[in-house]
């Protein structure tokens, strides 16, 4: 299992989802992309395709031959690359609070305010990112301004805001035969919900299914951990039921490309 993380975290978002995973029948292996986390020292390009390149470069140095990845909001486009360009290999991806492969289309007066949060400038970061509703404040929203700061280097910000407002490879994602599956939070931005997510991914997937999860905006993973965890297996269990002794830690990318 190749767990990825989102535009303003790492992989520590999804520490308070490692007492309820099911390890006797999964690997859980929680990766920090280029620029964040363990990773943080990594420069790089911060683009789909680099991105892509790094994580099944990393399967086969953990000589992982067929795999489920999971994507959260920016890296959800990673995943479902992931999932074109190695089909074969990919047992399911899920896209939590997911972009789909067109990525995301705002209106220019929209992309100024999120390159002021690439950046280091982080006043609209509850509007932009948390997607709560204002059922979430103070103590909490505080830790993830600091992860977003911290965690991640402004140069990855920007490179990976880049990629998400610019890429698009629906077209040739456009029919694969993997199964494709979504977390989507109620309370979460309108781009984001479940209608706007089941229309732009049902366009794409033939083998398409989606949980919305109740009252969580764009971070299940940390305001309903065992709720997330529960739907994250639950899809994994529909898509390929498997059983082996597994396990969960953390991978940084290299970098180097393939091979």
């Amino acid at each position: 299992m190749l767990v990825m993380h989102d535009w303003l975290g790492d992989h520590t978002n999804y520490d308070l989802i490692l007492p309820y995973l099911n390890t006797h029948a999964f690997t859980w292996i929680f990766i920090d992309l280029r620029g964040y986390g363990l990773s943080r020292h990594h420069a790089g390009d911060f683009t789909c395709a680099e991105a892509t390149e790094d994580v099944i470069c990393l399967a086969d140095r953990l000589g992982i031959d067929r795999f489920h990845v999971i994507g959260h909001s920016m890296s959800s486009m990673m995943a479902q690359n992931i999932a074109t360009c190695v089909p074969e290999r990919v047992l399911s991806a899920i896209a939590v609070t997911p972009l789909s492969a067109s990525g995301l289309n705002l209106p220019d007066e929209e992309v100024q305010p999120m390159g002021a949060v690439a950046g280091g400038g982080y006043p609209i970061f509850e509007t932009m990112a948390l997607g709560s509703k204002g059922h979430y404040k103070d103590r909490w929203l505080g830790k993830m301004l600091i992860n977003a700061r911290y965690h991640s280097t402004p140069e990855a910000r920007i490179g990976y805001m880049r990629m998400f407002l610019g890429t698009d490879f629906s077209a040739r994602a456009s029919g694969i035969r993997v199964p494709v599956r979504a977390i989507v939070g109620e309370n979460d931005l309108p781009p984001f919900q479940k209608e706007a997510v089941d229309d732009a991914f049902r366009k794409i997937y033939p083998d398409f299914q989606l949980i919305e999860c109740r009252k969580a905006g764009h971070y299940p993973m940390l305001q309903f951990p065992a709720v997330f965890s529960s739907d994250v297996q639950q899809l994994l269990f529909g898509a390929t039921p498997t059983l082996h002794e597994g396990s969960f830690e953390t991978a940084r990318v290299g970098a180097q490309g393939r091979g």
